[in-house]
Formats: structure tokens, sequence, C-alpha cells
């Protein structure tokens, strides 16, 4: 289990939450804990670099997992074409599978784009274990 910031905020940066975290400055002292989905209280990693904390970030706000591997790859290659991503980590049987409009745009285009059938496709598709490659 990883250790959390003892470093305590202030109620207000905590009540704000991820919006709180919208004019986080590279640097500055960061809070203890973030909102995630539901509005949960989760605790901000200790030790982690201002690239890193961008990342868990923008993981919470899209509902990833920091402690999960698969999340971890996924946040730290958001610039890599989808089909890439897939032919890298994944089995090949799946390709078939993704959806054409998602195949040349990149992990965080997928991650960005809005709310359909097919994302929720693409993103099991990159999510679930049951398709690593071994």
């Amino acid at each position: 289990m990883e250790r959390v910031r003892e470093d305590a905020t202030t109620d207000g940066a905590i009540a704000a939450g991820v919006s709180a975290m919208a004019t986080f400055i590279p640097g500055s002292k960061r809070p203890s804990f973030i909102r995630g989905p539901k509005n949960t209280r989760l605790p901000v990693p200790a030790g982690l670099s201002d690239e890193e904390f961008e990342l868990f970030r923008y993981g919470v706000s899209k509902g990833l997992q920091w402690n999960s591997e698969t999340s971890r790859r996924i946040l730290s290659n958001l610039d890599m074409e989808v089909d890439r991503f897939l032919g890298k980590y994944r089995q090949g049987r799946i390709k078939e599978e993704l959806p054409a409009q998602f195949r040349k745009g990149t992990l965080g285009e997928l991650y960005d784009s809005p709310a359909s059938e097919a994302k929720n496709t693409a993103l099991k598709l990159l999510k679930d274990r049951r398709f690593e490659r071994e």
C-alpha cells in the first residue's frame, strides 16, 4: 500500500476537489486528497513528480486506477495511436473488434471523446486483463 502525503491542505481545497486542482502550479504544495468518481476522497500518493501528479489527476478524472499497471501504461502512452498500443500490449485477435473511428486516434483523444457505445468497446479492449499480451 502506498503512503499518503501527511501534509494537510485547507478544508476548502479538499471540498473543492478536482476543480481546485485546475490551479495547480508545478513545484507548489499539493493537496493530500483529491475528489474522485462519485465525489470520493482519493489520497494523493507520496513522492510523485510534477509530471506523474498531472497524470494521476488526469487518470482520476477519467476513472483510471493509479495502482493498476494497465492504467499506468495507458497514462504514460496517451500520445500513442490506439492501433499501435493494441499491437504492442494487447493480443492481436482483438484488433478487428476495435471500432474503426478510434484506430488512428491517440489514447488521449479516445479518452477525451464523447461517451458512446463504440468508445466503451474500445476502452474495454484497452483495459481488460483478458486481452493482455502474454
